[in-house]
């Protein structure tokens, strides 16, 4: 039986945080159907353009609890990513090796996560994760002090086993000029028991923290998406009104007479409960929120050779100063508010703590600010606001990153615009 690695406390929930293996645990699921795999470019699902040469396959389209996802900075890909595929590591050597004594540990970072790994701490990512630490729930006093931790016992202890003797020079190997055929950011895990090999396991973090694992060689790849027991679950049912492009969108909304949001919602309550999503809602928004706090609240520099200044407290004195005196600012002004709650966040996702990936760390900033700015400067704003922004954003947000970035913003402003 898989161990919920009960020695760290931030698994209380650990079908909404642990990675499984679907492979192993859900054979039935509809891999092709999850996020890593719609995002990883498996799945070709019906009504998107382009020419991928894939069978289209049923899916659902990507909503608030699959865009908005608490993690860590500075990174989705490099940071987030990574995480959980130790976290993971964590988890098939509990299931796989319960009892066994660990005698090393080796984490070889491959392509880009090598090459700005030091910058992205992705190495220090790998680390929380294999000593039983999700994203979602990390301390950030954890997160500042896990390599002087590591480096001060001179060991690593993967929850259910003793501790393991780890020196980071000597066990995380940075091979950059080294891609692996499936993807650039690639990352392989090992685990001995003395000369026999416990695990080996070889992860490629796709973005946005959404992780596919591979199952066979990674010279000929075979892999399959990495999800919580709670997204298996959700893969199982198909919503109501699917949707892979704004053209789509908007005629189903035409249809059933339902805004963006409305239709968002009801899709949602098809895969999970409606408090849960409300619960899900509410926690992204408490934690950014609290980024907001901290990035106005915390002075000094941010981590990095740079030494770069914290800008964000000077900026919401500037602000601050000139509404005591009465200063009355124009529209365009007022945007100093969502600048300064953007900083806010961008620069404690670069301080490497906790933020929301909407719908990646590089671009945590911006649905915050704009929300924020609505709670606290638009006459009449409402909790049932938030909601429906968050919605109506994951939606809108889902077909771009379903149609490939910046080419699917380009189809929705052709669609709505011209």
């Amino acid at each position: 039986m898989t161990s919920r690695l009960r020695l760290n406390p931030d698994f209380d929930d650990a079908a909404h945080t642990v990675p499984v293996s679907l492979s192993e645990r859900h054979p039935g699921t509809p891999h092709t159907a999850l996020p890593a795999a719609i995002l990883a470019g498996e799945t070709q699902v019906t009504g998107t353009t382009g020419e991928s040469g894939k069978e289209e396959t049923r899916a659902n389209p990507l909503g608030v609890c699959d865009m908005f996802r608490v993690g860590i900075g500075p990174s989705s890909s490099h940071t987030v990513g990574p995480m959980r595929a130790g976290l993971h590591f964590a988890t098939l050597l509990a299931a796989r090796a319960p009892g066994a004594r660990i005698t090393s540990l080796r984490v070889d970072l491959f392509g880009s996560l090598a090459a700005t790994g030091r910058g992205h701490n992705t190495d220090r990512a790998v680390l929380l994760g294999l000593s039983g630490y999700s994203p979602e729930n990390v301390s950030i006093a954890v997160v500042d002090g896990m390599e002087a931790a590591i480096d001060s016992s001179g060991t690593l202890t993967v929850p259910g086993f003793e501790p393991t003797p780890f020196v980071r020079e000597r066990d995380i190997i940075f091979r950059p000029r080294d891609i692996l055929p499936y993807h650039v950011n690639a990352l392989t895990l090992r685990a001995w028991a003395g000369e026999e090999l416990l695990a080996e396991h070889t992860y490629y973090s796709v973005g946005g923290g959404f992780v596919m694992e591979e199952l066979g060689d990674p010279a000929e790849p075979r892999v399959a998406p990495l999800a919580t027991e709670e997204q298996a679950d959700a893969a199982q049912t198909a919503v109501p009104y699917p949707f892979f492009t704004a053209a789509r969108l908007l005629e189903l909304c035409s249809e059933t007479g339902m805004r963006i949001s409305e239709l968002a919602l009801a899709n949602e309550t098809a895969l999970r409960p409606q408090p849960a999503v409300i619960a899900h809602m509410d926690r992204v928004h408490a934690v950014m929120d609290e980024a907001i706090k901290a990035g106005i609240a915390t002075e000094g520099t941010l981590p990095g050779g740079l030494r770069v200044k914290r800008r964000a407290p000077g900026l919401a004195r500037e602000l601050e100063e000139k509404t005591a005196a009465g200063h009355r600012a124009d529209q365009l002004e007022a945007l100093g508010w969502v600048n300064l709650f953007a900083l806010a966040i961008n620069e404690e996702n670069a301080a490497g703590h906790r933020i929301v990936t909407a719908p990646t760390n590089g671009a945590a900033g911006v649905v915050p600010a704009v929300l924020t700015y609505y709670e606290r400067f638009v006459p009449g704003a409402t909790r049932e606001g938030m909601y429906n922004f968050l919605l109506a954003g994951a939606a809108i947000g889902g077909i771009i990153k379903t149609n490939g970035g910046a080419d699917g913003f380009l189809e929705i402003f052709k669609e709505n615009v011209q």
